[in-house]
């Protein structure tokens, strides 16, 4: 498993990827997304799932599968993110497939370690790999104890 989905879709169906990247060392990361038609990366400062914050997007008519830099995307890189080694941090990436996707669906998202600000592509690292990827489980609904009040409110008399 890697933060990538090739699978051919129907026209116009909305996918949600979601999970956890474990930073494998601190330092200053970028990300890049690349999809073949609208597509946003949202990355939170920690591992809660209330944190979002939209760090890359992509427009329609979109990009090439895995294409990093294509004309015209100029939001495709996140700005540089400060990551602790071993913490983990919850993303979600929102792609829409297009009106004719048909076996061109492509959605990818790619990550550099970078200490120098320099890099505009993720040259020798690509796609988040799996090993740095943790699923989302969802949290086990709670069963609470108590009673519950319940009341009619009318107006006050004139």
């Amino acid at each position: 498993m890697t933060l990538e989905d090739n699978a051919a879709y129907n026209n116009n169906t909305g996918e949600r990827l979601r999970g956890y990247f474990t930073a494998p060392v601190t330092g200053n990361y970028y990300f890049w997304l690349a999809a073949n038609n609208n597509a946003e990366l949202w990355i939170a400062d920690d591992n809660q799932t209330v944190n979002l914050v939209r760090r890359a997007w992509v427009t329609a008519p979109g990009t090439g599968s895995e294409n990093w830099n294509a004309s015209g995307q100029t939001n495709q890189q996140s700005q540089w993110l400060a990551l602790t080694a071993g913490q983990s941090y919850y993303y979600e990436v929102y792609h829409n497939t297009g009106a004719s996707s048909g076996s061109t669906s492509n959605v990818a998202v790619a990550w550099l370690a970078d200490t120098t600000g320099t890099f505009t592509s993720p040259t020798g690292s690509g796609v988040v790999p799996a090993y740095l990827l943790t699923s989302y489980t969802y949290p086990t609904a709670q069963t609470l104890g108590g009673t519950l009040y319940s009341t009619n409110l009318s107006p006050l008399p004139e």
